[in-house]
């Protein structure tokens, strides 16, 4: 066994951690480490430390001098053309096209706006232009009114196929003898707000009349909430609004109806259509209709000329119609005037009085007064 003996005092130590122990507390050295023998050997050499931490580089490896100080980077090259192409221009954003706008039969729709504000002249171009506008294209138009107009003169005179004037609404209305589910018929109510708000007739026809006799409707008012019931205005599978700058509450209640989490979607839109003198909205409500094409306006942008609506008219009902020789020789009849009588297999007449009646309507208004 090993044994460290103590040169300052005669102990003997088996183990160097308790001679080293013994050195620290007893004698006070704690440079003191293990020697197996007497002789202390010679102290390290260290190199004599200088102020510089690191030594310098040698000459050859010297740092070049710095630029001068007229500026401290070297300017950029120039750009070079040939370096990189440039990048392609961004594809363009994708258009939406979207289709011409027609009214698809059968139909009911509402025409509302002050007086004065252009809903006759919009119908009456809307009658016009009925081939590209309305598909399909009615074969029989019925217009209901309640005083005489004089622009229903020039719609006599340019619509085919001919418009039927009625003064009120017919007795026999809700009958299959006036209105035949085998034509596509167009009903329009300009101005009987007060009378088609309590017939139960007119109801019928914007609910299940419009789909079942094969009709579409259009009736024309001053006020969109005119009628306490709403079954009419929820039946409308088409808005025309006009702007009314006395009551703007109209607009701003549909708009809440119609979009309650952003109604400011529907103000915009009729604001910036109703911005051009007698400028109109048009609110497509058919559940197959886009959202991002349910509003309109100018529908009528393109110009037709009345000659080639006419002839187009022809060729159709050619195809159509060819038993109904009657109401396809219209060259005698589109620009007749309003004492034109029509020839009939029976003239209706009264039998107090002897006057002869062109329709059954007109002798009925006669037998009332």
């Amino acid at each position: 066994m090993h044994r460290v003996t103590c040169p300052k005092c005669p102990l003997t130590f088996s183990r160097k951690d308790v001679f080293l122990r013994h050195h620290r507390h007893k004698h006070q050295e704690h440079d003191m480490y293990y020697q197996s023998s007497p002789v202390k050997p010679p102290p390290k050499e260290f190199p004599p430390q200088s102020n510089q931490a690191y030594p310098p580089p040698p000459s050859s490896q010297a740092y070049p001098p710095p630029p001068p100080s007229s500026h401290a980077y070297p300017p950029p090259p120039p750009p070079s053309s040939q370096a990189y192409p440039p990048p392609p221009p961004p594809p363009p954003p994708p258009q939406q096209q979207q289709q011409n706008f027609v009214f698809k039969h059968p139909f009911t729709a509402n025409v509302s706006g002050p007086t004065a504000c252009g809903k006759t002249y919009f119908v009456k171009t809307l009658l016009q232009r009925c081939i590209k506008k309305i598909s399909p294209y009615p074969e029989r138009i019925i217009w209901l009114y309640k005083r005489w107009q004089p622009l229903y003169d020039e719609i006599k005179a340019t619509v085919y196929p001919r418009v039927e004037f009625i003064q009120g609404i017919p007795l026999d209305m809700e009958q299959d003898t006036f209105i035949h589910p085998s034509k596509r018929n167009l009903v329009m109510l300009d101005d009987l707000k007060s009378s088609s708000a309590k017939d139960p007739r007119i109801n019928e026809l914007f609910t299940e009349g419009s789909h079942h006799r094969n009709l579409s409707v259009i009736a024309l008012n001053q006020n969109l909430y005119f009628n306490k019931d709403p079954t009419q205005r929820r039946n409308c599978h088409y808005l025309v609004m006009f702007n009314n700058p006395v009551d703007q509450q109209q607009i701003m209640t549909l708009a809440r109806q119609m979009y309650p989490g952003n109604p400011q979607h529907l103000m915009r839109h009729f604001k910036d259509a109703t911005s051009r003198p007698y400028g109109y909205l048009v609110i497509d409500l058919k559940p197959f209709t886009a959202e991002h094409q349910r509003l309109r306006t100018d529908i009528f942008e393109q110009s037709d000329d009345p000659k080639d609506r006419i002839c187009q008219f022809e060729d159709k009902m050619d195809q159509i119609n060819k038993d109904d020789q009657k109401d396809m020789d219209h060259s005698e009849h589109i620009f007749a005037s309003d004492q034109t009588c029509f020839e009939e297999e029976k003239m209706h007449s009264c039998d107090d009085c002897g006057i002869v009646f062109e329709n059954i309507h007109d002798l009925q208004r006669h037998v009332k007064t």
